[in-house]
């Protein structure tokens, strides 16, 4: 407990921002102010990111002290002057000239998971690293200006991460998503592997009872495909041309980021691709072949514990079969890959809830990763629902000697696809999310059976959770939120988050602006530094 108290006295809560003509300066403290760090950002070179962290620790008294140090140091050029407080760095960007520091101005409490409180950005605000001598020496185009202005624009909106009421008085879902690299209507992989709106979802469960304390998650994926493709975008045309660029008959940037994600998640890597197969003009199918062949060929190298676990499976053709239930089907394409994957849970003992703390320390056993069958082809007939076997919950009396159950830990990741993940990798997600809602929830013993009716208020409470998220990232990767939403019932064209009206918007979206690649550099300077969420 003692740990636990130091860790939470030291975590930097709130930051001060600085500027000085060669340098910014940031000083952030804990909750009670009793202690400060210092982190130095140069000015003098502002195509030039360079950061320094102090690794002294400041008292309450020190920190005057401090600014007064700096105050007479930067005298001959004016001092030191208050900029603003802000509650974390979100990173830096920069275009045609000088870095930009993206900084959170304001937030906003909207819950806590076991007494750790969770934040939503309501606001945030930019900082130009160049200073007074600087600025004139660097580009000063319509470009830069354009680019300003849409980034401007975009961060009035995005929000990083959020929580819905709770499902029961003490049991509470939380979504968050991270958007590790949403490039602003771009397609694709570049040479480092990294692909266009690659984003994270995790979905967290929990129960905060007294006498008892469990948590669920599961962790989902989409990017767009990880070869090097692109849309044209200069011309109003709601259904572009898709080129195939051929610079990597190898597939080395494919590789590189499957290799990615099996470092970020382990194995299984279990794709689904939801893009056509057959068209009376060729676009999406196009690449359905070209990915296809990729796969294959870089299974080929792959030992057989590595193989990438691949499924087509062409949504907009099967939402259109009367014969095809689309989404009962992604729902057991979702059990399937919740299978092989599993999820995370875990229950706080007695002890550990009296200490006030959190263990997550314990070890995975060498056999909870047994080998499972390849996920290489599914269909409406052969996949069923799993019945969660692993996860019974025993019949115990409810005391203080009932042993806490083992702990499970999620293995692997699925990563979906369309075109431009939005529309239909939001109604893929969604199935998954339901899905692995039900085994969360039969994990914290809240529900008989992990399977949970299409139909039921839990369902469409999930809904609400993934209509926001799809909102979010289409304002974050097209311009503007999805439309037509009717959520009412199962019909998959209301469930696609408005397709008709985001491919519009997305490419009417292209007369105003240029294609921007707005590349966040990866400035995560410490734990200390990063993401205040």
């Amino acid at each position: 407990m003692a740990a636990a108290e130091a860790v939470a006295e030291s975590c930097l809560q709130s930051f001060e921002l600085y500027e000085a003509e060669s340098k910014f300066y940031i000083l952030g403290t804990n909750i009670d102010k009793t202690l400060w760090r210092l982190l130095k950002i140069d000015r003098m070179e502002p195509s030039e990111l360079n950061v320094d962290e102090d690794s002294t620790v400041y008292s309450q008294n020190e920190y005057h002290d401090l600014l007064k140090a700096l105050d007479e140091d930067h005298k001959s050029t004016g001092g030191v002057k208050f900029v603003t407080n802000c509650f974390g760095i979100v990173g830096f960007v920069k275009f045609l000239g000088p870095y930009y520091m993206l900084i959170i101005t304001e937030q906003r409490k909207i819950g806590d998971i076991f007494g750790h409180p969770v934040y939503q950005v309501t606001k945030s605000a930019m900082v130009e690293l160049s200073n007074s001598k600087t600025r004139p020496m660097l580009i000063n185009s319509k470009d830069e200006n354009r680019h300003l202005f849409l980034l401007s624009a975009k961060m009035k909106w995005v929000h990083l991460q959020w929580r819905q009421d709770a499902m029961a008085d003490q049991l509470s879902l939380y979504k968050i998503m991270q958007a590790l690299h949403a490039w602003y209507l771009k397609r694709g992989v570049n040479d480092e592997g990294k692909v266009a709106n690659d984003v994270e979802t995790e979905q967290i469960v929990y129960e905060d009872m007294l006498g008892q304390r469990q948590i669920s998650s599961v962790v989902q994926n989409r990017g767009s495909i990880p070869l090097f493709w692109s849309q044209e975008t200069s011309k109003l045309n709601i259904k572009p041309d898709i080129i195939l660029h051929e610079k990597d008959n190898n597939y080395e940037a494919t590789r590189l980021h499957f290799e990615n994600l099996r470092c970020r998640y382990g194995n299984p890597i279990i794709i689904l691709n939801l893009i056509k197969t057959r068209e009376k003009r060729p676009r999406e199918s196009i690449l359905r072949r070209e990915f296809d062949r990729a796969i294959k060929i870089i299974n080929n190298d792959l030992p057989g514990e590595n193989h990438l676990r691949f499924l087509h499976w062409d949504l907009h053709k099967n939402s259109q079969s009367k014969s095809t239930n689309a989404l009962q089907v992604l729902l057991k394409v979702a059990f399937e890959a919740l299978n092989l994957t599993e999820f995370f849970y875990c229950q706080l003992s007695q002890g550990q809830r009296a200490e006030g703390s959190l263990n997550l320390g314990t070890p995975l056993n060498d056999n909870s990763c047994a080998t499972v069958g390849y996920l290489d082809d599914i269909s409406q007939e052969d996949t069923c629902c799993s019945s969660d076997p692993g996860n019974g919950v025993a019949e115990a009396e409810a005391n203080e000697c009932t042993p806490a159950k083992p702990p499970k830990f999620q293995k692997g990741v699925l990563r979906t696809n369309c075109i431009d993940c939005l529309d239909r990798t939001n109604v893929a997600q969604y199935a998954y999310g339901l899905a692995a809602l039900g085994h969360q929830l039969h994990a914290l013993g809240s529900v008989e059976s992990p399977e949970l009716d299409l139909d039921s208020p839990l369902a469409r409470h999930l809904m609400h959770f993934y209509e926001r998220m799809g909102d979010t990232l289409a304002l974050q990767y097209g311009g503007s939120a999805a439309h037509n939403k009717d959520t009412s019932n199962r019909n998959l064209d209301n469930l696609h988050f408005g397709n008709q009206y985001l491919e519009r918007r997305m490419y009417l979206t292209t007369m105003q602006v240029i294609v921007l690649n707005m590349l966040l550099k990866s400035a995560l300077l410490s734990k200390l530094w990063g993401y205040l969420l």
